[in-house]
């Protein structure tokens, strides 16, 4: 690289673009969006199933629902949780 290729590249990072001119941020900003979420805690798999933290924790109990465990962290899949609500629709 020459030195006023350096300096070229050394503009587009501190502007916050890569060398063809595109804004870096938003690339980013957008591949979070995408990205879904797919593991939620006892408060978001509540408010998924449209239930209470308490009935969540009894669902746990009765084992109808299959919790992941990392560490002292109770998770729970989100196909996990849209099987469950399969399961138990009323026919």
């Amino acid at each position: 690289m020459s030195r006023s290729e350096i300096k070229c590249y050394c503009f587009f990072i501190k502007s916050g673009l890569d060398r063809k001119g595109n804004i870096i941020e938003n690339e980013k900003k957008q591949r979070r969006q995408k990205m879904e979420k797919k593991l939620l805690n006892k408060r978001e798999t509540a408010k998924y199933l449209s239930l209470g933290v308490s009935t969540v924790d009894k669902l746990l109990a009765l084992k109808k629902l299959k919790p992941v465990r990392l560490g002292r962290r109770v998770l729970f899949l989100k196909e996990d949780l849209d099987k469950f609500i399969l399961e138990n629709r009323e026919k």
